[in-house]
């Protein structure tokens, strides 16, 4: 019987230790999120365009492309809330930016949580919202910050990256499709091909689903419109001008997406448009610019999408000076 109760105790430690190492590991590691966070620190005083969104921006508008020294600082979810005050935090000394485009996308103006990724953008950015606590993601990263998972694969990814000596493999876990020997430019980093398991009935379903159930669901709304408005203005006192743009996605999965929304989007949008003032770069029919092999899903843009996309926009902003 003790040496069950030592074996036991032998696995508890060990159990406990494996925990204690993980947690300073991955406060240590490298992840998205800061590594957008430190390219923008590096130009922040340079950046005459900036990037907001979610991941539709951030995968699918290059920033090497404009006129402008422009920078990508959409990410995985971001929403409106994390837009305004990561920005927030590093305005005063962006002493030459002129433009910042603000995405609004099918459900931008319905959630401010990111799920799981306001643990991640907390350890980066020191933002939290107001609906999470935060005093055990701070104890322990492993078991209440990061799900196994992710933390698994950045172990992996770190493991390779030291074995391969490589300096241009990204040191960050990323999504599926996104090549890790492409170093990421301007915080811009994408879906190298296209996914072509993602196109077929089934997938537009599944994904029409999520986000139909995240904006028809939600409570949000005013709150989120009410952020966003505080921001357009903030940005437009310090004579900055703020530019609404709407990503591009397929016909297939936009026909399934809630009408009743839609609508009010276009009601909001024309809202704001009027009211402040705006320009407005409305790409959503996607069809009508973009070919099936330029997108990496139904409403992501891969590499050749976001190099056209960047140059649509970089016309537009031209014709709209």
């Amino acid at each position: 019987m003790k040496k069950i109760f030592k074996d036991i105790g032998i696995i508890v430690l060990f159990g406990v230790l494996f925990v204690l190492i993980m947690d300073v590991w991955l406060r240590n590691q490298n992840s998205v999120y800061k590594a957008k966070l430190s390219g923008l620190e590096k130009e922040v005083e340079d950046i005459e365009l900036l990037i907001l969104g979610n991941s539709r921006a951030g995968y699918g508008i290059n920033p090497t492309l404009f006129d402008q020294n422009a920078y990508n600082l959409a990410n995985v979810s971001q929403s409106i809330y994390f837009d305004r005050r990561i920005t927030e935090k590093y305005l005063d000394q962006m002493n030459n930016l002129k433009y910042v485009f603000l995405s609004i996308d099918y459900h931008t103006l319905y959630f401010s949580s990111q799920g799981r990724r306001d643990y991640w953008s907390y350890y980066a950015h020191d933002i939290k919202h107001p609906d999470r606590s935060y005093t055990m993601p701070t104890i322990s990263p492993f078991l209440y910050g990061y799900s196994s998972k992710p933390s698994m694969a950045m172990l992996k990814r770190s493991v390779i990256n030291n074995l391969s000596h490589n300096d241009s493999i990204l040191d960050f876990d990323v999504e599926n499709g996104i090549n890790i020997e492409i170093p990421m430019q301007k915080g811009f980093i994408t879906y190298e091909n296209t996914d072509k398991d993602a196109f077929n009935k089934i997938a537009y379903e599944a994904r029409a689903k999520y986000f139909n159930g995240k904006t028809v669901n939600s409570n949000e709304k005013e709150d989120v419109l009410k952020d966003l408005e505080d921001f357009i203005q903030l940005l437009k006192d310090k004579n900055i001008q703020p530019v609404l743009i709407t990503s591009p996605c397929i016909k297939e999965f936009r026909d399934l997406l809630d009408e009743k929304i839609k609508a009010q989007n276009e009601k909001d949008i024309a809202y704001l448009v009027e009211k402040y003032g705006l320009p407005y770069f409305n790409y959503f029919n996607g069809e009508e610019y973009f070919e099936k092999d330029e997108f990496y899903n139904c409403d992501h843009l891969n590499l050749k999408g976001a190099e056209k996309f960047a140059t649509l926009l970089n016309k537009k902003l031209k014709d709209f000076k």
